[in-house]
């Protein structure tokens, strides 16, 4: 985890510090070229990562599910960055989705983009705003809950 969130900290400086969302992974994902695009998908596949390596030049995709809300695009958004970052794919056949049961998740590398998509979007300030405040958009009820979690056991 140290070294996924050392790799992390050069792209989100302020990891930890501020929240980032889908408009910071937009930016970033312009400067390194790699391709975020919105697409409809049944409501299992939250997005995905991946490389195209079947033309002459490669090519690298972030894909979001357009039925998304604001939230879980900041979310999604995040995990897949962290995929580019620091799961890229090997052969052109390997993809990286994000699937609705990411609580569920047993796989180390999506286990790892979502506690990087997680401290990026709720950094411990924040955490401890939301547990104090009265009222909580419901979507983030179940992050925050993952986030807690993470603060446990990790301390971050």
């Amino acid at each position: 985890m140290e070294l996924l969130l050392k790799t992390m900290k050069r792209h989100f400086p302020q990891l930890n510090r501020k929240p980032y969302g889908l408009e910071d992974v937009e930016k970033i994902a312009l400067a390194k070229g790699v391709h975020l695009k919105f697409a409809p998908y049944n409501e299992d596949i939250l997005g995905y990562f991946c490389i195209d390596r079947s033309r002459k030049k490669v090519s690298k995709h972030i894909v979001i599910n357009d039925t998304l809300g604001p939230i879980m695009r900041d979310v999604v958004s995040l995990h897949e960055i962290c995929h580019f970052f620091y799961h890229a794919p090997v052969c052109s056949q390997d993809w990286f989705y994000c699937r609705k049961s990411a609580e569920h998740k047993t796989n180390k590398h999506d286990c790892e983009a979502d506690m990087f998509a997680l401290i990026a979007m709720i950094p411990l300030s924040l955490l401890i705003e939301l547990n104090a405040a009265e009222y909580i958009e419901p979507d983030l009820i179940p992050l925050c809950t993952r986030r807690q979690k993470i603060w446990k056991e990790y301390g971050l």
